[in-house]
């Protein structure tokens, strides 16, 4: 069974990740599931910075028109297609919702929303740009990347088992450090 469901519409644009599964008892924890929604951030935030989709492929090129235009070179782009031109879109990632079993993250706000899934689709519905944009699936995680961070973070498969002060610190140092 899939770790996530991916909702895809102009209105919300979010992956619903299934804890228990992935954290068995530790996802009780608010602070696990926090540390948890971060290692996430920064595991795609890495994947981006490398110009991967989600499904560890390049993303899309930038069009011609796009590189020549003064909006690229204001913000410095170097070729690279990384979701981030001024970081507004993918910085509002957030957690929408969270309890011991599913933690559902995704875009916060109309335009962010919008623009993420005009990204993940291709622009569908766009007037112009319906069939003329490759889709960049940027969003969301494959099941091994969060496999890998829930690993980081359980402690064992023992229900009455919860990760320490100390744990959570650590991975709170190797994140900020």
């Amino acid at each position: 069974m899939a770790l996530t469901k991916q909702k895809l519409s102009q209105s919300d644009v979010s992956v619903e990740i299934d804890l228990e599964q992935l954290l068995g008892g530790a996802a009780k924890n608010s602070d696990v599931r926090e540390t948890f929604f971060q290692l996430a951030f920064d595991k795609m935030l890495e994947r981006l910075d490398a110009g991967k989709g989600v499904d560890g492929k390049a993303l899309p090129k930038y069009s011609k028109a796009y590189k020549d235009s003064l909006e690229y070179a204001v913000y410095g782009k170097d070729g690279t297609v990384n979701m981030q031109l001024t970081g507004g879109m993918v910085q509002s990632v957030e957690i929408l919702s969270q309890n011991s079993k599913k933690m559902k993250v995704g875009f916060v706000g109309d335009d962010e929303n919008t623009k993420a899934y005009a990204h993940m689709t291709g622009y569908k519905g766009h007037p112009v740009l319906d069939g003329k944009v490759k889709p960049r699936n940027f969003f969301g995680w494959t099941d091994a990347e969060l496999k890998s961070i829930a690993r980081e973070l359980r402690v064992d498969n023992a229900p009455n088992k919860t990760i320490s002060d100390t744990v959570i610190l650590k991975l709170l140092e190797k994140l900020t450090g």
